[in-house]
């Protein structure tokens, strides 16, 4: 295979923690292991960066024109802009439209919803206007999901590919624990950002025989300790201590009604862990129904029914998910400047 050089333009980037970074880092490695030269622009190469108010956890990158011409400036083979909602996305790609360059694009986030859910005086409609606006010149639109892939089709977006997700199988896999509680204890566990766009309050409020363990940090971490004291706040996590509370709950809760995909949900089943979630975008395309999960309106019913399923086929399920899949079909959509 001939070594393709490209470059990838993100707003989403480490030390930010989320399936967007997961899903980049997985696959700029596996790239890289192939023998293509991956350059990364992000907030990081920006000298003018500011703190999201609502999330001072994320640092946004406001690209200078002699920054985007002076990493243009060696020849790229491919350039692929990840975030094009995001002000690193649109500095390149207006640079990119005015000298007629091609590139692709992605569809990671329910972008119109996401803003709808923070300033509700943004009607969705308007957000999936602009989200058909900015992505009108790329060449190919990446989608997580089938689901993704038919409700752009059906909003007129051209030049659709799918670009599914991985796993790492080294920490993601089978292996009960229950250190620090009760054999009998049953533990519903969420990984996730901890903000409002998540609907977590859903999982918080759930009237279940279970333990509740929230993983994760974010805006609304502390207002949810105070509100929600039962619930057991465990922060952030990562790598083989993010894998054993997969491992050690008996049901994965995933309230989220706006993710595209949702890469913890195929972590918790690499480790043999139900997932119970609402039939939206995400959940619909990974979970089979009496398989690996439960899907529905009522969370409920869908984690007393995941607690019956067996472990061992869940995690049969998860075998699908694959990091070289996933690279194949990132490098296979990229478009020839």
């Amino acid at each position: 295979m001939k070594s393709k050089n490209i470059l990838i333009v993100t707003d989403a980037w480490t030390p930010q923690v989320n399936g967007v970074v997961t899903t980049l880092t997985n696959v700029v490695k596996k790239c890289r292991d192939l023998g293509h030269i991956v350059t990364v622009f992000s907030a990081n190469n920006c000298k003018r960066r500011v703190p999201v108010y609502f999330y001072p956890e994320i640092v946004l990158g406001l690209p200078s024109k002699q920054e985007i011409t002076k990493t243009l400036t060696p020849q790229f083979d491919h350039i692929h802009i990840s975030t094009p909602e995001g002000p690193c996305g649109i500095g390149f790609r207006k640079f990119l439209d005015k000298t007629g360059k091609n590139y692709s694009t992605a569809y990671h986030t329910k972008f119109p919803e996401y803003v709808n859910d923070k300033f509700p005086f943004v009607p969705v409609w308007l957000g999936k206007y602009y989200m058909k606006k900015i992505h009108k010149r790329s060449r190919c639109v990446l989608v997580p999901t089938m689901s993704v892939y038919k409700e752009l089709q059906q909003q007129k977006f051209q030049n659709i590919k799918i670009w599914s997700r991985g796993i790492d199988t080294e920490i993601f896999k089978p292996k009960r624990k229950h250190t620090g509680y009760m054999e009998t204890d049953k533990l519903a566990v969420c990984v996730s950002r901890v903000s409002s766009e998540k609907n977590l309050e859903d999982f918080f409020k759930l009237d279940i025989n279970c333990k509740k363990i929230m993983v994760g940090g974010g805006p609304q971490l502390e207002y949810y300790k105070k509100k929600y004291p039962e619930v057991e706040f465990v922060g952030m996590k990562h790598g083989l201590e993010l894998a054993e509370y997969y491992q050690k709950a008996d049901v994965f809760v995933f309230p989220s009604r706006t993710d595209t995909f949702g890469v913890v949900m195929i972590e918790a089943l690499a480790c043999g862990t139900p997932v119970a979630a609402y039939d939206v975008t995400g959940p619909k395309d990974i979970i089979s129904i009496g398989l690996n999960g439960y899907i529905g309106d009522d969370l409920k019913i869908n984690v007393e029914k995941c607690l019956k399923l067996n472990r061992h086929t869940v995690y049969k399920s998860s075998k699908i998910h694959s990091w070289d899949t996933a690279t194949k079909q990132f490098l296979d959509s990229l478009i020839k400047v």
